[in-house]
């Protein structure tokens, strides 16, 4: 996995690090993140708690510095009662290309567990 892992990162920089290949898409996603967890009134350490992870690791995911994969984005996306729909809601260039897709009242969220 490590070196599959290495694979989708960008090439050694003058350093010899790697710098993880964040797209103009995703460089939209991110501050979006922030948006919604701030939309729920929830605090980092509240989400990191509900996801039984430490703090910090939310922090990284709304900076960008980790990247939020299929599983944590659904997680996420159940705590802060939006559809996937609505992270994608804005193109690379920051023009809104759909309308906010907030769950209708009445739609199941999946609870996470405390």
């Amino acid at each position: 996995m490590r070196l599959l892992h290495g694979a989708l990162r960008g090439p050694p920089s003058s350093d010899g690090s790697r710098e993880a290949l964040h797209d103009d898409r995703y460089r939209a996603f991110v501050p979006q993140l922030r948006e919604a967890r701030q939309a729920t009134g929830l605090a980092q350490e509240q989400v990191s708690k509900a996801l039984r992870r430490p703090q910090s690791f939310m922090s990284r995911c709304e900076t960008g510095e980790h990247r939020v994969d299929a599983v944590e984005f659904l997680d996420l996306c159940s705590l802060y009662e939006r559809r996937p729909e609505w992270f994608v809601q804005h193109s690379p260039r920051g023009r809104r290309i759909g309308r906010k897709n907030r769950a209708p009242s009445g739609t199941p969220v999946v609870r996470m567990r405390t």
